[in-house]
């Protein structure tokens, strides 16, 4: 199978062979957009026969493997201020994944609403590290 073919949504219940994520994970994943552009990460089409109800939803795996190494990238650039005291060593993966574990490094006085998290600002994984990043709390390595 090359790279740039179209796979299926995982059945329910299960998980994406390529990246690990479950029809949810996935789904939304898929709606992740970057805030400058509006465009799409990960590369999707909902193919539907004429007079159907129901439809497939087919994924790119080129675009879905580029997404998940360049995710990959983006967080091994940076490291936890020396300021932040992170007992529980929380990866920063995890925190850009949780809302609340967001909240707690991004600050008391920053003010996230769902929406921000959900389809606004902050509705990306690459939005969330710039905000970790205008506000302190990650760094860049030092290469």
């Amino acid at each position: 199978m090359d790279d740039d073919c179209w796979i299926r949504l995982p059945d329910e219940g299960n998980r994406c062979k390529i990246s690990g994520l479950s029809r949810t994970g996935l789904s939304e994943l898929l709606e992740e957009a970057d805030p400058l552009t509006g465009e799409k990460y990960v590369l999707s089409q909902r193919k539907q026969k004429p007079g159907a109800t129901r439809a497939v939803r087919l994924i790119n795996k080129k675009s879905l493997q580029d997404y998940l190494r360049r995710s990959a990238e983006d967080q091994r650039g940076y490291q936890w201020a020396s300021h932040i005291t992170n007992p529980h060593g929380y990866s920063i993966d995890d925190v850009l994944s949780d809302v609340e574990l967001f909240l707690c490094f991004f600050g008391p006085d920053n003010e996230v609403t769902e929406k921000d998290w959900n389809i606004g600002k902050l509705s990306s994984r690459r939005a969330r590290l710039a905000a970790l990043l205008a506000v302190g709390s990650l760094v860049p390595t030092d290469h």
